[in-house]
């Protein structure tokens, strides 16, 4: 991968950018901001540097793949209508965050003109995370801004606003996985990782579900639902992106610290000590930085619209079993093996999904004096909402439940169905008989669990006045595969036997 990506001269000096910006935010009758070639909103699809848009779109991939049933989706919007005038879409919000005019900021004022001043921060330790570019606010100032007072509150009346907003927040977020923009790095004019990402539409490298340089895993991490709130999640996304050089500033590697291991986030990628910017960041050197920050960016994105319905949907999700059916315990689902089976439930949540890999089943088994087991889990199956049952050895009353994670993070668990294992009765167990002494008689027969058997006894089988049978012993559990009865007799020549079988009562 390392020839896929170029550096690109720098055309001016971070000073010119700080002039520049000065004097664009002090000239407030102005109603066109600085032109600057940001990194990736665009202006249409076909300049193919949208890579904000392209950004957020892929972490709604990656959402939909741990959460299904979301109605983020529905206002998701599409790529190509990110650059219409609707304000009704989150890719849209996207884009906007970077075009004057187009916040609910003051008109005139240097935010409504110049937005991307407020999307920088100092790093992520201690009070720099508050510390924006020049005397502006940080980025994570703004986005708590839109967070509070647009994208929240407008949900769920106002959908379309409300998701639009997120959109803008969705654009901060991306920000604080370039290290320009956690280093209080200006670049009016030029940047080398973000002009080399965008060059030639090279950002779509790095879809969600490529497998160069064995990105795979990093798709397989479950979305994290952890955060307190969303100023943490843009202090640990920015605190592992500064470890990173970028142009005109050192990263925290480069200055002698550990490299920030998030907790939530497999760091195989994460190299930021073969990064330099003295002598200018070689294709190389943007690659590495690009295998670790693109996927994170997508990551942290998707995380992002996990958090928002963390804060905006508390309602448990629908769950039920489906199988087994019944969820009365004297009419139980009836089944007539031991072999191993598959349950079944489904869930449902409007707002906010269900976490495809947030199944949870559990069973436990009604004893013979009627108490029951405790709750055991069984491991859920790769293809959600199924899980692989086999019943311990012995037949009898199961219950079973299922705990469901809605895109939020909140949890349901279902009402308790039951199923009754039934093992048919055998229609003529195998008798053997040995004679341990002249007055003890050994009996012995094939038998299977879930039985209760009784022996009897009798001392013909012809002669009407002794054929009856007399009980030799009764409600013998089963002992698989064999059952043995030792009989003590006290005077008879010649005894026959048989064997009854009854289903024991669970």
């Amino acid at each position: 991968m390392t020839d896929r990506i170029v550096s690109f001269l720098m055309l001016a000096t971070a000073r010119a950018m700080t002039m520049a910006l000065t004097a664009a935010a002090t000239d407030t009758s102005s109603t066109n901001a600085v032109p600057v070639p940001l990194h990736g909103v665009g202006d249409s699809l076909a300049d193919n540097r949208h890579v904000h848009q392209w950004i957020a779109n892929e972490a709604h991939t990656y959402f939909t793949n741990e959460v299904e049933g979301a109605d983020l989706s529905a206002w998701l919007g599409t790529l190509a209508g990110s650059f219409e005038d609707h304000d009704n879409n989150l890719l849209e919000g996207v884009r906007d965050e970077d075009q004057a005019g187009e916040n609910p900021a003051a008109p005139g004022s240097t935010y409504s003109l110049l937005p991307y001043t407020e999307h920088f921060c100092a790093g992520a330790d201690g009070s720099e995370l508050d510390d924006g570019l020049l005397s502006y606010p940080a980025a994570v100032t703004r986005a708590v801004w839109y967070w509070d007072n647009y994208a929240k509150p407008n949900y769920p009346a106002n959908r379309a606003a409300s998701f639009y907003y997120l959109g803008h927040v969705a654009h901060l977020v991306a920000d604080m996985t370039v290290p320009a923009h956690v280093h209080n790095d200006d670049h009016i004019f030029s940047e080398p990782y973000e002009d080399a990402i965008a060059a030639n539409g090279w950002f779509h490298l790095w879809y969600y579900g490529c497998t160069s340089n064995d990105l795979a895993v990093a798709w397989l991490q479950p979305l994290s639902v952890d955060y307190a709130d969303l100023r943490a999640l843009i202090q640990r996304t920015a605190n592992y992106t500064e470890d990173y050089d970028s142009r005109d500033s050192s990263g925290d590697v480069s200055l002698g610290a550990a490299p920030f291991d998030p907790g939530d986030y497999l760091g195989t990628w994460h190299r930021p000590a073969e990064v330099s910017r003295f002598g200018g960041m070689r294709s190389e050197e943007l690659t590495i930085t690009a295998d670790d920050l693109m996927p994170y960016a997508i990551r942290r994105v998707a995380d992002l619209y996990r958090l928002f319905y963390r804060q905006v949907d508390a309602t448990p999700p629908d769950v039920a079993m489906l199988y087994p059916e019944s969820g009365d315990p004297s009419h139980p689902t009836v089944r007539g093996t031991l072999a191993p089976l598959a349950l079944a439930a489904a869930a449902a949540d409007s707002q906010s999904g269900i976490v495809r890999r947030g199944y949870r089943f559990a069973w436990r088994r009604q004893e013979a004096a009627g108490d029951w087991t405790e709750w055991q889990m069984i491991a859920t199956s790769p293809t959600p909402p199924s899980a692989v049952f086999t019943p311990t050895t012995d037949a009898g009353l199961y219950a079973f439940r299922v705990l469901a994670e809605n895109g939020g993070g909140a949890v349901a668990t279902s009402a308790v169905t039951y199923m009754r294992i039934v093992l048919p009765i055998p229609e003529a167990p195998l008798l053997h008989i040995a004679v341990a002494c002249p007055r003890l008689y050994v009996v012995s027969w094939d038998s299977s669990s879930g039985h209760l058997y009784s022996v009897d006894h009798s001392a013909s089988l012809v002669s009407q006045t002794l054929s009856r049978w007399s009980i030799s012993a009764s409600n013998l559990p089963a002992t698989p595969p064999l059952n043995t009865f030792t009989d003590r007799v006290a005077d008879a020549p010649v005894r026959f036997y048989r064997v009854r079988a009854d289903l024991m009562d669970r």
